[in-house]
């Protein structure tokens, strides 16, 4: 081992042995006689890295973003998942995403592991592209042939169902001219 590496761990084995140091790396040696050195004994220590990290996953969200994060367009969800330390990571619910009808919040998640542990992401996306629906009442009624002689008031009433209104205004309105 080189001199300066500091052992936190050692453990033997009847025909090896391997240390474990303070910067979470693996030093190997003993008997090679199922390789990769051949059939002797080495005192050259083996380096072997050890991964000690999970997963890193990022989310890219991409749509037309309105208030309150509701998304007033298609919604796609990409996905990058890297792990310096490790080449072997399996990926689950990683794949791009398109959200393409209206939703109070649909969840996407993504999982993923490798030898240094599992993590996971998720985002929530909630899509509204339908315009709510106003309503306007008079009052009062028109004559029956459909004119008024005095102000009109007019109040206005407004449904959005999936995303709710913030307001309905201006709310109520006068008329006080003459005119159609």
């Amino acid at each position: 081992l080189p001199d300066e590496v500091a052992i936190v761990d050692v453990s033997v084995g009847s025909n090896h042995t391997c240390a474990l140091t303070e910067e979470s790396e693996v030093w190997c040696w003993g008997l090679n006689s199922f390789e990769p050195n051949g059939d002797e004994y080495t005192s050259d220590p083996v380096y072997v890295p050890i991964d000690t990290t999970p997963p890193v996953i990022a989310s890219d969200v991409n749509g037309e973003l309105g208030n309150d994060d509701w998304y007033l367009s298609n919604v796609t969800v990409t996905w990058t998942v890297t792990d310096d330390e490790s080449g072997n990571i399996s990926t689950t619910g990683c794949d791009d995403t398109v959200v393409d009808t209206d939703t109070t919040g649909t969840t996407i998640t993504c999982s993923a592991v490798s030898d240094g542990g599992a993590s996971s992401e998720s985002v929530t996306i909630m899509r509204d592209t339908t315009a709510p629906t106003v309503t306007g009442t008079a009052s009062p009624t028109p004559n029956p042939n459909g004119w008024n002689n005095t102000d009109v008031t007019v109040s206005f009433t407004g449904i959005d169902t999936t995303s709710g209104l913030d307001s309905c205004t201006p709310n109520p309105v006068v008329l006080n001219n003459e005119g159609t």
